[in-house]
């Protein structure tokens, strides 16, 4: 009899404790409340940083394969995002944020994601691009829903960032694959036991991310291709071209030339 009583108290124990654990969960880790633009507070995770546009659905890819481990986002990727597998496996491996300057000292490590702004801002605003007089006005608009200003203010975060920090280039991610990879499973700590498999197969990799993005409606413009690097730019005039430049050359010299000075026309 008592023996029946305590196997009932600690069934009820466990089950008490499960139970916390998915409100939890549901509270921190299922809810899609939480804003992708600021963060998903998940401070003791590292921060993945990128303005909209900067490539991060391969990355989280990756992270997704090699650790079978959600990341935040849109239920799209490498399994884990069914509410079963996220309590048996564990939450969100990484946090991220398109907007992170005011929430970038609560985490220990973080990655800044960069992509040719250009390309960044004329995809983004595709649509609203026409209802703009010149480029500067588009750069200085703090009513866009994802305002360009974010682009620099995560730079300017990173630099003044105190813990550790990897900077990584989406052309990088497109022109040295491999080299990307490495560089993101070492800073991050990644499981290597599926890597082999995933660099002897990135092309079939790549496919299944483009298709999964895809997969809801969404448009992927490069699909992975070295040729569609300034797919979006090569639309604009030399003097348009230059008159983003000229912004950050004017207004953020040292930013630019210590992080973007590759995407200057030549």
């Amino acid at each position: 009899m008592l023996q029946n009583v305590l196997f009932y108290s600690d069934f009820k124990v466990k089950y008490f404790s499960l139970y916390l654990l998915f409100l939890n969960s549901k509270k921190n880790i299922l809810s899609k409340t939480h804003n992708v633009n600021t963060g998903y507070k998940i401070y003791s995770k590292p921060l993945l940083i990128s303005y909209p546009r900067s490539g991060t659905n391969w990355i989280r890819y990756v992270i997704e394969y090699l650790t079978n481990r959600p990341t935040p986002g849109e239920n799209r990727l490498v399994r884990g995002h069914k509410p079963w597998f996220r309590l048996l496996n564990g939450g969100y491996i990484v946090d991220r944020a398109h907007n992170a300057q005011s929430i970038i000292n609560n985490y220990s490590k973080i990655v800044l994601i960069l992509r040719n702004y250009k390309e960044c801002f004329l995809r983004q605003f595709q649509k609203q691009r026409a209802d703009f007089n010149s480029v500067s006005d588009l750069l200085l608009d703090e009513n866009l829903h994802t305002p360009c200003s974010w682009y620099i203010n995560n730079i300017k975060a990173f630099e003044e960032f105190k813990g550790a920090k990897k900077k990584l280039y989406f052309e990088d991610m497109i022109n040295k694959p491999l080299e990307f990879i490495d560089d993101l499973v070492e800073f991050l700590d990644l499981p290597t036991k599926k890597l082999n498999h995933l660099k002897e197969n990135l092309s079939e990799h790549q496919n299944n991310s483009v298709g999964l993005y895809t997969k809801r409606g969404k448009k992927s413009f490069t699909n992975g291709n070295k040729n569609n690097l300034k797919l979006h730019s090569s639309s604009l005039s030399k003097s348009q071209l230059l008159e983003f430049d000229n912004f950050y050359l004017s207004n953020f010299p040292n930013i630019t030339n210590k992080y973007l000075e590759r995407y200057l026309e030549g």
